[in-house]
């Protein structure tokens, strides 16, 4: 059995002008001809962990989604007077079967990413959501690969024509 071949790999998380982009660094798992995401990214919208992509450096973006993993990437923005918001917040997650998959702090926030597979249901994401704003008044969550990067507001629909045979092939690339 092959142990699996992780590499960092930096893709435009902000477009701006030619060599003004701003880059994330992601961790995926080198697959040969394409790369599998091992975590959701903090700030690439329309990516989530378990995503394959391709890199295409002379096209726009520099990369393209070749399959989707069927993980719905969720961000959430708290004010860092919070302690440990993720100890909080990540049993909840486990719940409905997500996990955190980053946390990064600056001088006033927290960023938590979370990834959780979308067959947990919109409903019990955004209850969890929910939650979260009672428990941290004034924090304020994000989809990062449900709505279309370019306007942020029409939904990609990537999930709507999953069948129940892609949820099990889903659910099994997920406990790799």
């Amino acid at each position: 059995m092959s142990s699996r071949q992780l590499v960092t790999v930096n893709l435009v998380a902000q477009e701006g002008e030619p060599g003004k982009e701003i880059y994330e660094s992601v961790l995926v798992e080198d697959l040969g001809d394409r790369y599998r995401l091992v975590c959701s990214p903090a700030f690439i919208t329309a990516l989530a962990a378990g995503d394959e992509i391709e890199l295409t450096p002379d096209e726009h973006p520099g990369y393209r989604l070749v399959s989707r993993s069927g993980n719905v990437s969720v961000q959430l923005v708290l004010d860092r007077r919070w302690q440990r918001p993720e100890d909080v917040l990540t049993p909840a997650i486990k719940e409905i079967a997500g996990w955190l998959d980053g946390k990064l702090e600056s001088a006033n926030e927290w960023l938590l990413v979370y990834t959780i597979p979308v067959s947990s249901t919109f409903a019990k994401i955004e209850g969890v959501m929910a939650y979260a704003q009672q428990k941290f008044p004034g924090c304020r969550w994000f989809y990062g690969n449900v709505y279309d990067p370019k306007d942020g507001t029409t939904p990609l629909n990537w999930w709507v024509d999953l069948k129940e045979a892609d949820f099990e092939r889903l659910r099994n690339i997920n406990q790799m």
